[in-house]
């Protein structure tokens, strides 16, 4: 999809007066525009009133004007892609989850928001188990349930819409991924990192270790080394026999005999997390004369996260809290259910950061984990306003309203009036 993106970015060219067959500012125009309609769209789906909405789209569009997230703009890299790409899943979520019944057409715009983001790169499909929760998860409040009674096979058989998207989702995902032919070479090159740069260094025995996996004792001395090391493996002929006797499964396959290699995993994860951007991607051309150097014009969560990047740990902690306020929104007190579509949001957002985290850890290590687990940042950092506007909107009032989707009624049924409900206890 990134490739799309580039291909448009050539014809608009000329049209924002840049020269040249594609400029890069050109593609960043198009990234903000795109992201601009995107923070609209959520501000007009965001429940409540006008300040909770504008507070929460005002924290939403600091979060891509972040220097860990913007510095991506000017570049011919895709993560762009996959921040538009997710920007505008957000809205549309939000419009998923408020229809009565699932509907195609709702279905189909989560789903090719979906499947542009992952097709954008690899690491996206840490996202993939946030998005099946986000399209499964359609069942009503706790008061639909005490007013409506259901079987767990009927609604299950209610939800097939769902369900087919789904399929198809990680369908088409699988055979983007076994299609792409350049995928293989990054799929060798990812699991060089995670043995001789990751595995192999939390561990006291390289031999024994190399052994397990049936490759090649020998290769031991590669033991902390990159593929671009001057003293690593990659020009030695006998890791063309570990490429072929050592893959992905195999490595997944070794953690799993070896849990405790998850602690230094989630150790070095946390890390890269704290350092928030890499040392190589500065903000100037080489004609400036400093093109390392980092400016950083939008840090709002830079400082106000200062705690959390001295002390990683911390940013488990921010989605715990996370989780826990969109639950509570979800299934404590009388809320409105247009309020609790807040809490699923949190939820996916901190679910999506969960699955990243690890998909990065267990597929590509410690290699260049600072510019891949900006993935997880995002996330991340998109939760926290969303958490602030679920504290803001589970505010418990004198007045209960409910509507539709509260009383667990359909489009055909008519609808009872309110006073026909039993009142809640102790209110």
């Amino acid at each position: 999809s990134h490739e799309a993106v580039i291909w448009l970015g050539q014809h608009l060219n000329g049209l924002f007066g840049m020269p040249g067959a594609l400029d890069l500012r050109t593609l960043a125009i198009m990234y903000a525009l795109v992201i601009g309609l995107a923070i609209g769209l959520t501000f007009a789906l965001i429940p409540g009133n006008l300040a909770v909405g504008l507070l929460t789209t005002i924290g939403i569009g600091l979060v891509y004007a972040e220097s860990v997230i913007a510095v991506y703009f000017v570049s011919p890299y895709a993560e762009p892609t996959v921040w538009c790409g997710f920007a505008l899943l957000l809205p549309a979520l939000l419009w998923y989850w408020r229809a009565r019944r699932v509907s195609w057409p709702r279905l189909a715009v989560v789903v090719g928001l979906s499947f542009m983001i992952i097709t954008a790169k690899t690491q996206a499909l840490g996202y993939l188990p946030a998005i099946l929760l986000a399209l499964l998860w359609t069942r009503r409040s706790p008061i639909a349930k005490s007013v409506e009674k259901r079987s767990r096979w009927k609604g299950l058989a209610s939800n097939w819409r769902s369900i087919t998207a789904c399929v198809l989702l990680v369908g088409a995902s699988g055979g983007y991924v076994a299609a792409g032919g350049n995928l293989t070479v990054y799929s060798q090159l990812n699991v060089y990192e995670m043995v001789f740069t990751t595995l192999l260094p939390a561990g006291h025995d390289p031999e024994g270790d190399l052994r397990w996996m049936g490759a090649d004792p020998a290769l031991a001395y590669a033991n902390g080394t990159t593929v671009v090391s001057p003293n690593g493996a990659a020009g030695d002929p006998r890791l063309l026999k570990f490429s072929r006797d050592v893959t992905q499964l195999t490595v997944l396959e070794f953690i799993a005999a070896h849990p405790g290699r998850l602690i230094s995993l989630s150790e070095d994860g946390m890390q890269a997390l704290g350092h928030w951007r890499p040392g190589y991607l500065g903000n100037y051309t080489a004609s400036s004369g400093e093109p390392l150097k980092q400016e950083c014009r939008s840090c709002v969560y830079y400082y106000l996260l200062t705690p959390a990047r001295a002390k990683p740990f911390v940013f488990g902690l921010l989605l715990a809290f996370a989780f826990l306020t969109g639950l509570w929104l979800r299934n404590v007190g009388f809320i409105r259910s247009s309020n609790r579509v807040m809490g699923k949001l949190v939820i996916f957002l901190v679910t999506a950061s969960v699955s990243e985290f690890w998909l990065i850890l267990l597929t590509q290590g410690v290699g260049d984990d600072v510019k891949h687990q900006v993935f997880t940042l995002l996330p991340t950092l998109l939760s926290l306003p969303v958490a602030a506007s679920c504290i803001a909107l589970g505010r418990r009032t004198e007045t209960v309203e409910f509507d539709d989707e509260d009383l667990g009624l359909s489009d055909e049924r008519p609808v009872p009036s309110p006073t026909a409900m039993p009142a809640p206890v102790g209110s």
